[in-house]
């Protein structure tokens, strides 16, 4: 957050255009390859969840979570990865139905 807001709003001043959505400003993400208007919505939700931040978060969790337990990060990664798949898979189900 100490980042990404002082960046969203330097970004935002720069293009003049304070009416952009705040989730699409700073993209990092597999949406910045497709067009919104253009793209099943499914996929859409699945390219947004596919992103950076995503990856190095789980990966961090992934990290403290094996220093706990005295295991290695590789087989606790998956402590982290089910559970966000399922988080991930339940959003595009969500945008499929409506």
């Amino acid at each position: 957050g100490l980042v990404t807001t002082p960046l969203m709003l330097l970004i935002m001043w720069l293009k003049e255009d304070w009416n952009l959505n705040p989730q699409e400003v700073l993209q990092a993400n597999l949406s910045l390859l497709l067009d919104k208007s253009e793209t099943a919505k499914p996929l859409w939700a699945l390219a947004t969840s596919l992103d950076l931040v995503s990856f190095w978060i789980m990966f961090l969790l992934a990290t403290g979570f094996g220093v706990a337990v005295k295991k290695s990060t590789g087989s606790t990664i998956w402590g982290v990865a089910i559970p966000w798949a399922i988080m991930v898979a339940i959003k595009v189900g969500w945008s499929a139905m409506f």
